[in-house]
């Protein structure tokens, strides 16, 4: 007899085929041995009416299985420019929703992110009076955002059971917008089945970066690092940037434009639009150090898998990567500095410092490996449900 309690995990991003929102799915594997977990991502799509069109709009719900044989819905609802109707439709959504996910009743709710996870785990709190929580990952910023629904943002932080975030930067960045509560830092996790220490041979020193081309990533100063270093070098290096398209856009052009202007003589470029986790762990496997010119990070995942695989790491004071890294794993430098990031890298290439990667392999995964994380989920969900 499964006597588990049903918790519901609302995803702000979530798209299993591209894997994005990936660490929501890891996380969710790893409670479901103590909970029956279903996860959903609320997708709007824009309705309006045009002249002499049928009006035809629906509520559909798409279901996919992944490990552990947890299903994960996918909510396609219509999006109204008035806001009675978005009301209205939004508690059929809901009703909806609810009716399909089990039979059994929902015992929590966990919104992954405030933005737009929380507010749909609110309303539902509303009209069901399932409790809830909800961990921030992203960037928080009220910038852009009417003031009505930062009225309901307040409703929704005020109702949430427990206030989650993944770093203390995050508590920093909801300061500086005017939002003070208690928080609780929870961390992050990583797939240990696909990000361990597996060293695979390489012929040159190999840099990796992971990410998206977009400003506050600012790879910018990393190109400007490397140019420094280029005309220094004896030897050819590797130089791996996976993930340049990962938020959607196609920057091929412009990256190509980038390039050209800086021209190295003894860095090979290797350029990976996206890439799947399996083939991340391999090239990590076979760096030698992991950058990230970042300005600003609520985590940081790709440097949290990089040290899972043992890599060491050169990082920018971006916030969020503080309870990461140490004396042991890697170096911290200000952002913005291109100077100190090729100097960082020299003294890995000279062999000034030295890092152990199985040591930095093991001591991550004491910290944020998936025992621990389990260890903290359980403990959240069975005193918030118990409560």
């Amino acid at each position: 007899m499964n006597n588990k309690k049903n918790v519901l995990i609302i995803c702000s991003w979530l798209n299993v085929k591209n894997g994005i929102g990936s660490f929501f799915i890891e996380q969710a594997v790893i409670a479901s041995e103590a909970f029956n977990i279903k996860l959903v991502y609320f997708k709007g799509y824009k309705f309006g009416i045009k002249k002499g069109k049928k009006i035809i709009f629906s509520i559909k719900i798409e279901n996919e299985k992944i490990a552990n044989n947890i299903d994960v819905f996918t909510v396609n609802y219509p999006i109204f420019k008035i806001d009675f109707i978005q009301s209205f439709f939004n508690k059929i959504v809901i009703n909806r929703v609810t009716k399909f996910f089990t039979t059994n009743k929902i015992d929590l709710i966990h919104a992954q992110s405030l933005f737009d996870a929380g507010f749909w785990a609110y309303e539902i709190f509303k009209i069901k009076k399932i409790p809830y929580i909800f961990t921030e990952h992203n960037q928080f910023t009220l910038s852009g955002i009417k003031s009505k629904k930062q009225k309901i943002l307040s409703k929704v932080i005020e109702n949430a059971s427990l206030k989650l975030v993944v770093s203390d930067d995050l508590i920093r960045q909801f300061a500086t917008n005017n939002i003070f509560t208690d928080f609780t830092v929870i961390g992050n996790t990583f797939d240990e089945s696909t990000f361990f220490y597996n060293p695979l041979p390489n012929s040159k020193f190999t840099i990796v970066t992971i990410g998206a081309y977009t400003p506050i990533k600012d790879y910018v100063t990393m190109l400007e690092a490397l140019k420094i270093c280029d005309h220094r070098l004896s030897n050819k290096i590797n130089f791996y940037w996976i993930g340049y398209n990962g938020w959607g856009e196609n920057n091929d052009e412009k990256i190509s434009k980038i390039l050209k202007n800086y021209n190295y003589d003894n860095i090979e470029v290797i350029l990976i639009d996206r890439a799947g986790k399996k083939m991340i762990s391999e090239i990590l496997n076979k760096a030698d150090v992991f950058m990230s010119s970042s300005i600003c990070e609520t985590f940081g995942v790709s440097v949290l898998e990089s040290l899972a695989c043992g890599v060491p790491v050169i990082v920018t004071q971006s916030g969020g990567i503080n309870e990461l890294i140490n004396n042991n794993n890697g170096i911290i430098i200000p952002i913005k500095n291109a100077n100190e990031m090729a100097n960082s890298l020299f003294k890995l290439l000279n062999n000034e410092v030295f890092f152990d990667k199985e040591k930095i392999s093991l001591e991550i995964k004491s910290k944020f490996g998936s025992t621990i994380f389990r260890q903290r989920i359980t403990s959240i969900y069975n005193k918030k449900i118990n409560h």
